[in-house]
């Protein structure tokens, strides 16, 4: 069910049993309902403003504060809030890479949240590494994604590597039923996976080498070329 992963030696700094490689950058809503969309959210609580005040806010899409305060609202303070609420509720212990947006907060996650911090990654040279000598990859799509996931996840899973992410429909269609075996729908359900997958290395490497395959076939630059140029054209002759 896919090609052989390659394992560096245990010594290799990038060996960790469960990590998290991202950036932490507030909403309670989000965090109780980890598979909605928080563009979304945000846009139903300014529709419950009247019209007047939306106008007086320059809460509305024609005034550039909007976007300002979207892009502020999603990426830096719903990052955040988030990933911090869905990192601080495992019950493992994991090793903390990236946080390359705010360096400075550092000394703030390890005081304050006691997160093991290790390096920032190049993700070209460095975080390949981590995904295939990680046992488990934990992650929070960054909200700035209101549907499908980054390249980060489709990265690791060509890589070898196995990663949880929260739920996103696209990838679910996509994927089909194995989809579900690496999204978790609340922070209880991603502890669940999280020891399915620790106690038992025969799953991990199963749906890790079947995923692996799929994307590696189905997802690569050449697959999507092939698609859009042979299999669907966008054009007719």
């Amino acid at each position: 069910m896919g090609g052989q992963r390659c394992r560096a030696l245990s010594s290799n700094p990038f060996r960790t049993r469960i990590a998290f490689a991202g950036n932490v950058n507030v909403q309670a809503a989000k965090k109780s309902r980890l598979t909605e969309c928080l563009w979304d959210l945000l846009m139903a609580e300014m529709e419950g403003l009247d019209r007047a005040t939306r106008k007086r806010l320059r809460l509305e899409p024609n005034s550039t504060f909007f976007w300002n305060f979207l892009h502020e609202e999603i990426e830096m303070v719903g990052n955040t809030d988030v990933r911090l609420s869905v990192l601080t509720g495992l019950k493992r212990e994991y090793d903390f890479y990236g946080n390359f947006v705010e360096p400075a907060s550092v000394s703030a996650l390890r005081r304050e949240y006691r997160i093991k911090f290790r390096k920032c990654l190049d993700y070209f040279t460095e975080l390949p590494l981590l995904f295939m000598n990680s046992d488990l990859i934990v992650d929070v799509i960054n909200l700035g994604y209101n549907s499908g996931v980054s390249p980060k996840v489709m990265g690791c899973f060509a890589c070898g590597g196995l990663i949880l992410i929260d739920y996103k429909d696209d990838f679910f269609q996509s994927m089909g039923d194995v989809g579900n075996q690496v999204m978790y729908r609340s922070v209880d359900h991603l502890n669940e996976l999280v020891e399915q997958y620790l106690s038992n290395p025969r799953k991990r490497r199963d749906v890790s080498r079947y995923l692996q395959h799929r994307v590696c076939t189905e997802f690569s630059f050449g697959a999507l070329a092939k698609r859009i140029l042979v299999d669907e054209p966008v054009w007719k002759d």
